[in-house]
């Protein structure tokens, strides 16, 4: 069995007809039925039911359509690996961080690399943990710094830090000059929270999971897709958020940060990357990253 077979049989089952399945893969029609033959003679069962006028998927067909399209994703996966091996260059490491944790990130571990590892250069790229994971599957990225997110179990990762959430409020916002916050403070307010979608999940599970701790439901609520927009929501007067604590690192002049009364809950912070194709530089990066994180957390 090849891979044109698979690719072939896909293109079949998405389709459901040969006439436009050969017309998709820019071969003959003829050619493409032949190969869907030698395929279920191989397999020892048909995988498609057909006639003149219409093409279906048997029960073994369909189970081996779900099969067929992860090996070639596999397949595609490998590829792009190879490739991308052969375009970096060795002493480049790609990093993906979340949006707003360069301020945290690279204050603390630029100036160690300078000094341990000169000859290594970074690229660093600000993404959503969904996206993050999606760049380590694509192999665009080397290491990242992510929210534990449905799909991370894929790969090599590590806990390099814990943080609490904390209170964000607009600067001027009557509580800010408060050195703790409570909850019930916060019972009228507008509340910023990110989607409980793959992007904020970590965040948004942790928040919903800490309110329902403390059977507090907000007045009102206004969803966002990332951390920055929460940040910039609030600090427009739209409302207070909870969230994690680097974001003080940004030291924005139109919010104000401060930890909960209650004890807050925390968040991690994961360092995911392919073990198994770690580079020298790479190893000696995580080395740093751990160092560094360990002892600024």
């Amino acid at each position: 069995m090849e891979l044109r077979h698979l690719r072939y049989f896909v293109a079949v089952a998405e389709e459901l007809s040969f006439t436009r399945a050969a017309k998709r893969l820019h071969t003959a029609q003829p050619s493409l039925s032949q190969q869907i033959r030698d395929l279920e003679q191989e397999i020892g069962c048909p995988l498609l039911e057909r006639d003149r006028q219409h093409v279906s998927l048997t029960a073994a067909g369909k189970t081996f359509l779900s099969e067929a399209r992860l090996t070639l994703a596999q397949a595609e996966r490998s590829s792009e690996l190879a490739r991308q091996a052969s375009r970096s260059s060795p002493n480049q490491i790609r990093v993906g961080l979340l949006p707003g944790y360069e301020a945290y990130f690279l204050s603390r571990v630029l100036p160690v690399l300078s000094t341990r590892l000169p000859q290594v250069s970074l690229f660093v790229r600000s993404l959503s943990s969904r996206e993050l994971l999606s760049g380590l599957q694509r192999a665009t990225i080397d290491v990242a710094l992510m929210r534990p997110t449905p799909g991370n179990d894929r790969f090599v990762s590590e806990t390099v830090r814990e943080e609490p959430l904390m209170a964000v409020l607009p600067s001027k916002h009557r509580l800010s000059r408060f050195k703790t916050i409570k909850l019930a403070q916060l019972a009228q307010e507008r509340w910023i929270i990110p989607y409980p979608d793959a992007s904020g999940f970590n965040v948004r599970q942790t928040i919903d999971a800490f309110l329902d701790k403390h059977e507090f439901t907000p007045a009102s609520i206004q969803e966002t897709d990332n951390v920055l927009a929460n940040l910039i929501l609030v600090g427009s007067g739209m409302g207070v958020a909870l969230l994690p604590q680097y974001v003080q690192e940004l030291r924005l002049s139109t919010v104000s940060c401060k930890p909960l009364f209650e004890s807050a809950p925390t968040i991690q912070l994961l360092m995911a990357y392919h073990g198994e194709s770690s580079s020298e530089p790479l190893k000696l990066f995580l080395v740093v990253v751990r160092e560094i994180m360990k002892i600024q957390a």
